[in-house]
């Protein structure tokens, strides 16, 4: 049976969430979170680095279900709750690629040149590893 998070659960989830974002500096203005119900549950976040390059952390699946506790059905307690969005965090980490959305983003017409723009995205992806390493140690 797949388990949805209720009103408190989110606002539960939401509050680690942004306790790991303060802490990691995950946030320079579109950091945020949202919890998706209709059909398979999924969580959607944004993490932000300093040169306002966002990643999104979807958790969906059994990495959702793993919130809940099986043998309650309960969330999971804060820690591991923490732990598996450390996880969730780290994995978007790893997947994101400097030059893809290099790539995928600048043109002639963008405000930055190309030089400029690409060590704004090379500062963020160290920025962005050093979080993820760190992550990596409460991740579960």
């Amino acid at each position: 049976m797949t388990k949805k998070l209720n009103n408190m659960q989110a606002r539960k989830v939401e509050e680690i969430f942004q306790d790991m974002v303060d802490e990691y500096s995950l946030n320079y203005g579109n950091g945020e979170i949202t919890f998706e119900n209709d059909g398979e549950p999924w969580i959607n976040a944004a993490i932000e680095a300093p040169n306002n390059t966002t990643i999104q952390v979807v958790i969906e699946g059994s990495d959702y279900q793993a919130l809940f506790n099986d043998e309650n059905g309960e969330l999971e307690d804060s820690s591991t709750v923490r732990g598996i969005l450390a996880s969730e965090i780290h994995k978007a980490i790893e997947e994101w690629d400097a030059e893809e959305t290099f790539k995928e983003l600048w043109s002639v017409s963008f405000e930055y040149g190309p030089f400029e723009f690409a060590d704004m995205l090379i500062e963020d992806d160290e920025f962005f590893n050093n979080v993820g390493d760190e992550l990596l140690t409460i991740a579960i």
